[in-house]
């Protein structure tokens, strides 16, 4: 029989034991082992295009198990968020950039597919709650990434005759449509969700403290 968890509780469980629970189905032990090994570096590194770390992997479960659980949604979006920023400061997507095209699209697909993803989840957890400045503060984040991978694009490489294979994906995975109007529609959009994880994060800070009174 498994015993029942209260989520604050199961920082003091053994890794080994939560794996034994969110076999056996429980949403939370899944979410609380994801959430334990996403933190960890190798968490972040994809070997190969198809590569499904152990913290992805247990954040998945939880949310096949709990699509309600809105945290589950926002750990799985900073997850997919930082593998692609990992996956594109490291070059790990083509170690000799031109000499193997198929294997750079694959990675080139694979990186895109994940960023969206990410976007996704997020936009779960705000439809679930949309005073979830988390979430917010995480869509704000990856907007902003977008903005600056265009900046340097445009900056760097726009002219020369030697362009960079990761900044040529980094422009190409965040910033496709890369029009003034486009940049300006991003630009408002991080805007947008910046204030609304402020919103979030002041009125937390103001409840905790009417709490603590």
């Amino acid at each position: 029989m498994i015993p029942a968890m209260a989520a604050e509780k199961t920082e003091t469980v053994p890794s080994d034991e939560l794996e034994r629970w969110a076999r056996a189905g429980r949403p939370g032990a899944a979410r609380r082992l994801g959430h334990r090994l996403c933190v960890q570096v190798d968490a972040t590194i994809l070997i190969s295009p198809d590569t499904t770390p152990d913290g992805e992997r247990w954040l998945r479960r939880a949310l096949d198990l709990d699509p309600h659980d809105g945290l589950a949604a926002v750990l799985l979006g900073g997850l997919l968020h930082r593998q692609c920023d990992t996956a594109m400061r490291d070059g790990v997507w083509l170690e000799e950039p031109g000499d193997d095209d198929e294997q750079a699209a694959l990675w080139l697909a694979a990186l895109r597919e994940r960023w969206t993803e990410a976007e996704q989840w997020y936009q779960h957890a705000l439809a679930l709650e949309p005073g979830d400045g988390a979430a917010a503060a995480g869509l704000a984040h990856m907007l902003t990434d977008r903005l600056t991978a265009l900046e340097d694009y445009r900056s760097e490489f726009i002219g020369d005759d030697v362009f960079g294979a990761d900044d040529m994906l980094d422009a190409r995975i965040l910033f496709e449509d890369a029009g003034e109007d486009a940049e300006a529609a991003v630009r408002d959009e991080a805007a947008h969700w910046a204030r609304r994880a402020l919103l979030a994060f002041a009125l937390g800070d103001a409840a905790g403290g009417a709490a603590r009174q």
